[in-house]
């Protein structure tokens, strides 16, 4: 029964941990949705180790087969990219769960259009760069937004101000006699990434969880953590915990999913506590997932460790039993023997 229990708390541990780790995000550099022919291309897949991209013609690139290891994940490159890579890309998990959709056009042409390929948030500025394959220099590019003239340029570029849902649409931009660039879509999110954190000063010493919140998704994200505009955490669920918080921790905090937007900033208020006067490092102190997360490990090979104890004692305390029982029946039999000896002597003298 002990032992029953022990195999299955260790199967729920690792299963939780398993679905804890079956989420992915994919993003892509550079960020852009256009590309020549023969450019390289990087994609990012945030929390696995393999990065396994998908595309709508070929479910595993083998032009993206060799992996490389990330702080937050993986990623593989495409050296060279041609006209019918254009399309889709996903990741995909063990598990089946799929990223984020990252969609590109890659042109035989002379004329392409910067685009951010992943999504931006509302009020950022963007820009819009219109490139030249065959010249570097400055030029007069016109843009265009579901196929209306909006702009001239006679730098190549286009800045939009406090983007918003509105700018989303189809753009392009041409170059006299050079061409016209492919269209891309802008995607623009509105506010759907906020930070959890404390309307209420915290006191001195408690622990504080600071929470990333996709508006459009509840599974968990990775998320990075930024504090007074310095990136300080990067977590696998969204979430971050600052233990023994101090004055030190006091700031401006926000957060960033790839693919969903960044989060405003907001502050955090610690009030001081007359009981505790706690100086250690709050970066040292901000919880990393990374370790967090093997502790189920941790305690999933101690009670396989216990349940391997457990099983050895039992086939030692079985191997006692039988040597034991083997030693009473030898006694018996020397007993008896010593009887039967005895009475022969005796016979024998009274003869």
């Amino acid at each position: 029964m002990v032992v029953r229990a022990l195999l299955m708390t260790a199967v729920i541990l690792l299963d939780g941990q398993k679905q804890v780790a079956d989420a992915v995000s994919l993003s892509i550099a550079p960020n852009r949705s256009q590309f020549f022919e023969y450019e390289s291309v990087t994609f990012y897949c945030e929390g696995v180790d393999h990065c396994d991209v998908g595309h709508k013609f070929d479910r595993k690139l083998k032009s993206c087969s060799k992996t490389n290891k990330t702080p937050t994940g993986s990623s593989c490159t495409i050296k060279n990219v041609y006209t019918e890579d254009s399309g889709e890309y996903w990741s995909e998990t063990e598990g089946g769960n799929r990223s984020n959709i990252i969609n590109i056009t890659v042109t035989n042409g002379s004329v392409i259009l910067e685009v951010p390929a992943l999504p931006v948030m509302e009020g950022q500025t963007v820009t819009l760069h219109c490139r030249n394959k065959t010249s570097s220099s400055n030029f007069t590019a016109d843009f265009y937004k579901d196929g209306r003239h909006i702009h001239r340029s006679s730098t190549g570029n286009m800045n939009i101000y406090s983007v918003s849902k509105s700018d989303e649409g189809l753009y392009k931009c041409s170059i006299s006699g050079a061409g016209e660039s492919p269209e891309s879509w802008l995607k623009v999110t509105g506010g759907s990434v906020i930070l959890e954190v404390p309307a209420l000063p915290v006191m001195e010493g408690q622990t504080v969880t600071l929470h990333c919140r996709n508006k459009t998704s509840s599974s968990n994200l990775s998320a990075d953590f930024y504090k007074d505009g310095r990136h300080i955490h990067r977590s696998s669920t969204g979430n971050m915990n600052i233990y023994r918080v101090s004055k030190s921790d006091e700031g401006l905090y926000k957060c960033s999913i790839s693919g969903a937007g960044e989060s405003p900033e907001s502050w955090l208020k610690v009030t001081a506590s007359q009981n505790l006067n706690s100086t250690a490092n709050p970066d040292v102190r901000t919880e990393s997932r990374s370790s967090s997360t093997a502790t189920p490990w941790i305690i999933a090979t101690a009670l396989l460790s216990a349940l391997l104890v457990a099983a050895l004692g039992l086939f030692h305390f079985g191997k006692g039993s039988c040597n034991r029982a083997l030693l009473r029946q030898s006694a018996k039999v020397d007993h008896s023997d010593s009887a039967e000896d005895e009475k022969g002597q005796n016979t024998n003298t009274a003869s």
